[in-house]
């Protein structure tokens, strides 16, 4: 009897024990597990501060390239206005902008197309979403803007001998010319003002112009949802971060 008292004594310490080492393994666990959690949130974070210092930059780029666009227009619309006699000819206008062409880097894009494993929130995956749809919007604009003015404007100007032959070697050799010289003869080109052909180009850079601009404006808008969402996360109030809607198209205003 005292042989199986003592046995039951130490089954029921050995069932305590492993009972102990179930209960501390078990917590070990559960803090192992929040450490995890911690560093993988605190990992996220660094992520969207990242995202935010890129998003500033495309936003700066952004609005630069809407300038820009929005400057080929005015000239367009000059153009227009003085081959129908609506304004007197304009010696100050840069016509050379007619004849360069545009680039554009899709910045968030390039940096985190392949980064959504990254992306924690369903709604800051769905505004990551619509700005990288955004940028492809804008690089197909800029391609069809850029082949309008490959593939018609500048054959126009070499077919009528509007290239300014003797102005550009004029330049410095190794410079690559903006303003320093007229690159376009101003005479010949407006001898062609009112003209089909010279009208039906007017056309096309008007409307290929203002696309390019709407799609910018489209870009510019959902750069500020994403960063407003982003900071949103960081300040832990996820009832306006949900309240971000993306556009519906390419509207601004939607």
């Amino acid at each position: 009897m005292l042989t199986e008292n003592k046995f039951s004594k130490y089954l029921i310490y050995a069932i305590g024990e492993i009972i102990l080492v179930v209960i501390g393994i078990l917590i070990a666990l559960q803090i192992n597990n929040k450490n995890d959690e911690r560093k993988a949130e605190e990992s996220v974070k660094k992520f969207y501060e990242s995202t935010i210092l890129d998003l500033d930059e495309a936003s700066n780029a952004t609005r630069t390239q809407i300038n820009w666009f929005k400057m080929y227009q005015d000239l367009n619309f000059s153009l227009y206005e003085q081959s129908r006699k609506q304004i007197p000819n304009d010696s100050t206008l840069n016509f050379n902008l007619l004849i360069w062409t545009h680039s554009f880097r899709p910045l968030i894009t390039d940096n985190y197309e392949s980064k959504f494993d990254k992306i924690n929130n369903d709604k800051i995956q769905e505004l990551f979403r619509d700005i990288i749809w955004r940028e492809q919007l804008v690089v197909e604009a800029i391609e069809e803007w850029n082949l309008m003015k490959i593939g018609t404007l500048r054959p126009f100007f070499f077919k009528n001998n509007i290239n300014n032959v003797d102005e550009s070697f004029s330049a410095e050799r190794y410079k690559f010319i903006m303003y320093e010289v007229e690159l376009l003869d101003r005479d010949s080109l407006i001898a062609h003002y009112n003209t089909s052909e010279f009208d039906q180009i007017l056309y096309e850079l008007r409307h290929k112009t203002s696309w390019a601009i709407q799609c910018f404006e489209g870009l510019e808008t959902s750069n500020k949802n994403l960063k407003s969402a982003l900071e949103y996360y960081l300040d832990g109030d996820y009832l306006n971060l949900n309240k971000i809607k993306s556009l519906k198209y390419y509207m601004k205003d939607e």
